[in-house]
C-alpha cells in the first residue's frame, strides 16, 4: 500500500492496480502506485492469485474469473482503511490484468 506524503485527516480517493500477466507488484503496478500516491491517491498494488508473493498452484495461471476475485478482494481491502473515501475507489488493470469483468 502506498500513501500520500500530505494526506491530513480527509477520506480520499483510492486505486487498486495489478500489472502483466506474470509480473509482481513490485515492477509495473509498484511503479503506477508510487506515482499515483505521489499524485494524492491511496494505492494497492498486489500480486494476483498464484503469481509472486501469493500463494497457490499451479502457478502463473491466466484466467478472468479468478482476477476479477483478486481485484474485489482488494477493492474490500482497501476500502476498509479509515482513510479511504468508499465512493472513490477505482482499479487499473496493465495489459493481461485489464481483462477482468
Amino acid at each position: 500500500m502506498y500513501l500520500p506524503k500530505d494526506r491530513g485527516n480527509k477520506k480520499l480517493a483510492a486505486l487498486v492496480i495489478s500489472g502483466p500477466f506474470g509480473a509482481v507488484k513490485e515492477q509495473a503496478s509498484g511503479l503506477y502506485a508510487q506515482t499515483l500516491a505521489e499524485r494524492g491517491f491511496v494505492t494497492l498494488a498486489f500480486d494476483p492469485s498464484y503469481t509472486g508473493e501469493s500463494s497457490g498452484e499451479p502457478r502463473n495461471i491466466a484466467s478472468p474469473d479468478i482476477n476479477t476475485e483478486d481485484f474485489m478482494a482488494a477493492v474490500d481491502f482497501i476500502g476498509l482503511q479509515s482513510y479511504v473515501d468508499r465512493e472513490r475507489i477505482g482499479v487499473i488493470g496493465i495489459c493481461g490484468m485489464g481483462v477482468s469483468r
